[in-house]
Formats: structure tokens, sequence, C-alpha cells
């Protein structure tokens, strides 16, 4: 088994690694990592989270992928775990246990401390989300120089807050065929 980071492949836009499974199981620990900030904010984060998690799902359904996200309240059950935490030089990440290509495992990590210092609103922390399962899935992220030479739009452009070419929805015409590769 390895653990890995998001990475590249020999594919541009997918890290190279897929499910084998038609329902990822992701459980939300809405623990506290900064105990100064009020437990209300978590609250509201962990609704954003799972809007998100409907979002990916809504549009897998109409992508016609074989694959789609579940909730759970059980940890031990979770292919997938969402949970805050310090990042270091970003406002969340994605580790990935894997067996060759297969992902067997999962976790995205939430700066809450940066998310409630720089003082994001829903929208920020939406876009965080909906881009960090895109990881989850398997996509890449794509820089904002690309998305702008090539005029890509796409969850998956990675600077959430600026870029006009970040997509607060997966599209249909590029996150569509980049997941219709592995799923």
């Amino acid at each position: 088994m390895n653990i890995i980071y998001v990475s590249a492949a020999s594919d541009p836009y997918l890290s190279g690694n897929k499910w084998n499974k038609s329902v990822v199981n992701i459980y939300i620990d809405s623990t506290p990592a900064v105990s100064t900030i009020p437990t209300n904010q978590y609250i509201l984060w962990r609704l954003d989270i799972i809007l998100m998690i409907e979002r990916w799902n809504n549009m897998l359904s109409v992508f016609g992928n074989n694959i789609n996200f579940s909730i759970t309240n059980d940890i031990n059950s979770a292919d997938t775990i969402i949970k805050y935490g310090q990042v270091n030089y970003s406002w969340a990440e994605t580790k990935k246990i894997t067996s060759g290509s297969t992902i067997l495992k999962a976790t995205i990590i939430l700066d809450d401390w940066d998310f409630a210092t720089i003082g994001f609103n829903d929208n920020t922390v939406q876009k965080i989300v909906v881009h960090e399962l895109g990881h989850v899935l398997g996509l890449a992220d794509i820089t904002n120089l690309v998305a702008e030479n090539q005029k890509i739009y796409s969850v998956m452009v990675n600077d959430v807050t600026q870029s006009p070419y970040f997509r607060e929805t997966p599209t249909f015409d590029f996150d569509r065929l980049n997941l219709n590769k592995p799923y």
C-alpha cells in the first residue's frame, strides 16, 4: 500500500488512481482542530460539506458515471474521511492510500484555522470542498495558467478564489469527460 498526495499522472487531468467500487462512503468528522472557533461555525461548515457531496452526486448521475458518494455516520465503514487539521501552504489537502492504481482510502484535511482567520464565507468553503472531492474521485489540479491558455472551466482549477475558470459545479464538458476515462 502507498500513501500518496494528489499528483499528476500520464494524463495531466487525472491522478492515475480510481475507486474499484460504485459507492464511496464519506465520514464527516466535525471535531474542531482549533478550540477558539465557535461550535456553530463547524455546524455551518458541515452543511457546506454535505451540500457539495450532494452537488457531486447530482452531477455524477447526469454524467452517467458509475460512482457516487454516500455519507456514513460510522467511521469504520468510511472510505473517505473529511476532517479538520493543519495544512501547510494550502487551505486543504487530500491524501489517498492506494494499491496499484486503486484508491483504498482517502482523507480530506480542511484547515479550520485558515478558514476562520481568513474569514472564508460559505461560498469559499464550498469551492474548496467541491475541489477536494474531485481529488477523491481521481481528478488532478489544473493550474490557472493551463486553464487560461486552454480555456478550461472546471472545479479542478487550483485557484478556487480568484480564477475566472474555476467552476462551483462540476462541468459537463470537462469534468465529465475526464471522469469517463476511469469510470
